[in-house]
């Protein structure tokens, strides 16, 4: 298995750890943030288990995702702010607001937004 497999396969938290390592080696790495996802106070994703781990309403998520792109947090589901870096924005497919979530956010973020709406 390659090694840029092994890394498509890992969680984000396990990527951000692997960073103060891959960095000096070269190993090149992406750091993920989710639009329609909620997060903890540690920055760490809600359990798919819990029924408050997906965001469903549009407004909600594309407000999420343009606080990842020009602020650089999200607000955790206790309120709180927590700092997300991220190199690329994740919405799932199977969500069926995906396409319109995109969207607002490219038409919503200005420049900045639209350099992670790419539609592959």
């Amino acid at each position: 298995m390659k090694i840029s497999r092994i890394l498509i396969e890992m969680s984000s938290t396990l990527i951000r750890a692997i960073s103060p390592i891959s960095i000096p080696v070269g190993l090149p790495y992406v750091e993920e943030a989710f639009i329609a996802r909620t997060y903890q106070f540690d920055g760490t994703l809600t359990s798919r288990r819990s029924d408050q781990a997906l965001i469903t309403d549009p407004e909600r998520a594309t407000q999420q995702a343009l606080d990842l792109v020009l602020k650089g947090k999200v607000q955790a589901l206790n309120g709180s702010e927590v700092k997300i870096h991220a190199d690329t924005l994740c919405v799932h497919g199977d969500n069926p607001n995906a396409v319109v979530l995109l969207a607002r956010v490219r038409n919503k973020g200005g420049k900045r937004a639209s350099k992670f709406c790419h539609w592959t």
